[in-house]
């Protein structure tokens, strides 16, 4: 029975993802890959150049995600299309974060997405930033950078803790990422009574 060359691909990936979630880039091993998968590694080279690039086979598209979804609502933010209840919005606007995210955060040593995380925390810390000097509010910039990493811990919080149920997941992100923020504006709007 000849296997299809797209299965090869996804079980690769399968297990890769598996894999990077257990052990990370840096001790991850192709070699266990290969051997879970039964695939020869002179026809791994047919799919994939190296390790590294089966680990952006994994994760660049989380990676592209969350740039996404901080655009995106940037976009409705600015350009007033929020419709209906903001915690239904936020459902639509946030991608579908899985296990990938958490090896892209996590698990990102050695590899182009070494400072993913840093780079997610600085794109969370220029909106609430944004948000903060729309509301005339000034808090420090450590403060800002604490609340920044707080909001992916609790990203990957919601990821780990639900990883199997996709459709409880996004609700739990939805609700978190809505909580969150409303809380951040309600504190804004409390600060600013007291300044």
């Amino acid at each position: 029975m000849q296997i299809k060359k797209q299965e090869i691909e996804d079980a690769l990936i399968r297990t890769a993802e598996e894999e990077f979630y257990k052990y990370g880039f840096r001790n991850a091993s192709v070699r266990r890959i290969l051997t879970k998968t039964g695939v020869s590694i002179g026809n791994f080279y047919n799919y994939f150049q190296n390790k590294e690039a089966l680990y952006e086979k994994v994760v660049g598209s989380e990676y592209r995600r969350f740039l996404s979804m901080m655009t995106e609502h940037e976009h409705h933010e600015h350009n007033g299309s929020y419709e209906g209840r903001l915690s239904d919005v936020i459902a639509r606007v946030i991608p579908d974060f899985s296990r990938r995210f958490v090896i892209l955060i996590e698990g990102s040593e050695g590899t182009r997405f070494d400072e993913a995380r840093e780079r997610m925390a600085r794109l969370a810390k220029e909106h609430l930033k944004n948000h903060m000097d729309d509301s005339g509010v000034c808090i420090q910039n450590e403060l800002l950078d604490l609340l920044a990493n707080q909001f992916l811990d609790g990203l990957l919080a919601v990821v780990k803790a639900e990883p199997e149920n996709t459709a409880r997941r996004n609700r739990l992100l939805a609700d978190y990422v809505f909580f969150y923020f409303s809380g951040m504006m309600g504190l804004i709007n409390e600060k600013k009574q007291y300044d």
